[in-house]
């Protein structure tokens, strides 16, 4: 009696510990995105910037759909970028995933290096405001590598799980057989 009750808290004992982790990983391990900006907005003639900070290797993912007005143009920048380009709107700086004459977009932009960043509704070629719908959120790449992570700890103990009930099931079989 007492060697079938071990068996059987040795049977419980890997599932339920696999199940604990992704509990676990599900819970306190879920990337957690800065919303820079969602929401409804009016761009007059000019423009409209956000900035938020990030670090090399972060990743921001903006989607936006112009509802009124007709076409924008989108761009993101660092910040010594965005102090220069708004006091005189040049075209010669570095600009990333610039956009020009559109009415949507679905945008994934890995931050090249540390600092403040701006994502940018340029509406300065119009005589117009336009109605833009925009979400804008920013992920840290240690967050994402630490989901990966536990992704693969959960899989690598459910194949061990499996592997282990699929040699107990063959060794039970073997003792049949004799």
């Amino acid at each position: 009696m007492c060697k079938k009750l071990k068996t059987l808290s040795k049977k419980k004992l890997l599932p339920f510990l696999a199940l604990s982790l992704l509990i676990f990983c599900l819970t306190s391990s879920s990337v957690n995105a800065l919303t820079v900006v969602d929401d409804m907005v009016t761009v007059p003639p000019g423009y409209r910037a956000w900035s938020w900070s990030a670090d090399e290797g972060d990743t921001v993912s903006v989607e936006f759909t112009v509802t009124g007005g007709g076409t924008i143009d989108f761009f993101i920048c660092e910040e010594t970028t965005y102090n220069d380009w708004k006091d005189d709107f040049s075209t010669s700086m570095t600009r990333y995933e610039r956009l020009n004459d559109v009415s949507s977009a679905d945008i994934e932009f890995d931050i090249p290096s540390d600092g403040t960043w701006y994502v940018i509704l340029d509406n300065t070629d119009s005589l117009s405001s336009k109605t833009v719908q925009i979400k804008a959120e920013s992920v840290s790449a240690g967050e994402e590598a630490l989901v990966t992570i536990m992704a693969v700890l959960i899989l690598v103990i459910i194949a061990v799980a499996i592997y282990l009930g699929i040699k107990k099931v063959r060794a039970r079989g073997e003792e049949e057989e004799i």
